[in-house]
């Protein structure tokens, strides 16, 4: 004769003595949530790191356009120009050539001509 519905969940459910078997942490309820908690979120952020590298890409990289290179060499000029100004002024102790009111040139009269 087959056991119960009432059996088994009562032989399930109940409390386990403890005899000396199995792990026995003392850590209270809500550092086991958490932990828990910890757990899955590294889970999830590993599956999504998988996922990101092992599924396809969605939007192929965008070539630029000759307009926007040739505005980057420009900006690239610029700045480079500036530096040397800067650098300029710096060895030779002139006034700073920078608009914001900064400069990085010492005022040691040993610097000056």
């Amino acid at each position: 004769m087959a056991p119960s519905v009432a059996l088994i969940a009562n032989n399930l459910l109940h409390k386990r003595e403890q005899n000396g078997s199995g792990i026995q942490v003392d850590l209270p309820p809500l550092a086991i949530i958490v932990l828990v908690m910890v757990g899955a979120g590294f889970l999830i952020l590993m599956a999504y790191g998988i996922a990101r590298f092992a599924g396809p890409m969605d939007k192929p990289i965008k070539e630029t356009s000759a307009a926007q290179h040739d505005y980057m060499r420009e900006v690239r000029a610029r700045n480079l120009d500036g530096v040397m100004a800067e650098g300029h002024a710096a060895r030779y102790g002139r006034a700073s050539t920078r608009m914001d009111g900064s400069s990085v040139v010492s005022e040691d009269p040993r610097h000056r001509r």
